[in-house]
């Protein structure tokens, strides 16, 4: 495995690890009290905003949709995104 497809992964995995953490933290703030759907919204638009922050930091632009880097690293974020949320 070339050394920049590590970075990128671990990247990634950090990155889904906070994403998760600030879900939590905002679901704790609003004490749950929110409709569903807004919920699902905010977090769908939370998810938009850090991937514009992940296009930022790593150019993943640069590799086409069914790059094994590309789909490892966003399946890498969305596994560390739901390990964040269901421990805590």
């Amino acid at each position: 495995m070339k050394k920049e497809y590590a970075i990128v992964i671990l990247l990634m995995g950090f990155l889904g690890n906070l994403g998760g953490l600030f879900y939590q933290q905002m679901f704790h703030l609003l004490d749950g009290e929110l409709h569903w759907i807004i919920t699902v919204s905010l977090f769908i638009g939370g998810l938009m905003l850090l991937n514009l922050v992940i296009e930022k930091i790593i150019p993943l632009s640069d590799y086409p949709y069914t790059h094994p880097l590309r789909l490892v690293s966003y399946l890498v974020f969305i596994v560390f995104v739901f390990l964040a949320v269901s421990i805590n």
